[in-house]
């Protein structure tokens, strides 16, 4: 008869081994949604005023952060929430499955519109506004036959593609890893447990508002240079369409 070691059976160390994946998926969240705002600076150099220092550029770059942590956190608090509700009722499996598939929903929204974004960028000079749900109004199939016609969009077809195969890679890799390496925070101590779940759930509020002050991250914000498109550029694209909805519905009362 197999007997399982305290570290197989413990549920605080499954807790501690959840959390770290969604931690890990959390991080790899804010680094694509950072490694499109460097991309959009790079393609659309020309867009930048002469007068932006590299110094405003890293700044931008800074309370990018800021947005993609809150953007990813949103979505990665789900799972982390039911597993501290499921985990102590061993029910460790329905944790697993519903951040696997939290971590699919957000990766391909957050690549889908970042892609999406460039061609938005390059015909209005922005990222999106309420200008994208007026066309929902608009004549559908003449607006999908224009975007076919005029920007060919077969190669940002295929990076989609792509992009989402190597996240769902990821994904499946990280919940397939053992991380061995947490074993060494197995403890019986009561109050160790309690100190580090406290500090994990303080840091998780700290992720998820984008902010350590204390109002959470806000549009106001991104106005870090004199540029109003690199201030643009400092909201990620989910955030974005966000906003974007909100100016929308704001127009229609």
């Amino acid at each position: 008869m197999l007997v399982l070691s305290p570290l197989d059976s413990s549920r605080w160390l499954l807790f501690v081994k959840e959390t770290w994946r969604i931690v890990l998926l959390w991080f790899c969240g804010v680094l694509l949604l950072s490694s499109f705002r460097i991309f959009y600076l790079v393609y659309f150099h020309d867009h930048i005023a002469s007068n932006v220092t590299f110094s405003l550029l890293f700044q931008s770059l800074k309370t990018g952060f800021a947005f993609d942590s809150a953007a990813s956190g949103v979505f990665f608090v789900v799972p982390f929430l039911v597993n501290c509700l499921l985990q102590p009722l061993r029910l460790s499996h329905w944790v697993a499955t519903i951040s696997r598939y939290t971590a699919y929903v957000f990766f391909s929204l957050a690549i889908m519109l970042c892609v999406i974004s460039i061609t938005y960028i390059t015909e209005y000079g922005t990222q999106f506004s309420y200008f994208v749900f007026e066309a929902l109004y608009d004549d559908q199939k003449a607006i999908f036959n224009t975007v076919v016609m005029q920007y060919k969009p077969w190669a940002s077809v295929v990076g989609i593609f792509i992009l989402l195969a190597i996240a769902f890679k990821t994904t499946h890799w990280i919940h397939q890893r053992n991380f061995n390496f947490l074993n060494r925070l197995f403890t019986y101590n009561i109050s160790f447990r309690i100190l580090t779940t406290l500090l994990v759930v303080t840091l998780v509020t700290f992720a998820v508002r984008g902010s350590v002050e204390s109002r959470p991250v806000m549009r106001k914000w991104s106005s870090v240079t004199a540029d109003a498109f690199v201030n643009n550029l400092v909201i990620n694209p989910l955030r974005s369409l966000v906003y974007a909805y909100k100016d929308f519905t704001a127009l229609q009362l």
